[in-house]
């Protein structure tokens, strides 16, 4: 994000329990959640937004999308890709 030009803090990931999702959430200075996940988990992020009324964008159901091309370092590229695909829910 940094070589993108964005301002520190504009732009925040996150992952973690349920109890970082929520405390996050709640926290005052987050004005606005965007969500990637499983659709339970999504319910439950935009549900608790709506309470609080939390801009939200909360995606269920979503897939990691990966192309493999001739260029890659195969080894190091692949456990990248693994290792994604084990955290990318909350």
């Amino acid at each position: 994000m940094d070589s993108a030009g964005f301002p520190p803090g504009v732009v925040n990931l996150v992952q973690g329990t349920r109890a970082a999702c929520e405390a996050l959430i709640d926290h005052p200075a987050v004005k606005a959640v965007t969500f990637v996940g499983s659709s339970p988990v999504a319910r439950l992020v935009k549900e608790r937004c709506n309470a609080l009324n939390k801009r939200c964008t909360a995606l269920g159901g979503a897939k990691n999308v990966s192309r493999m091309v001739r260029c890659m370092n195969t080894g190091a590229d692949v456990m990248a890709l693994y290792l994604s695909l084990l955290t990318s829910s909350v």
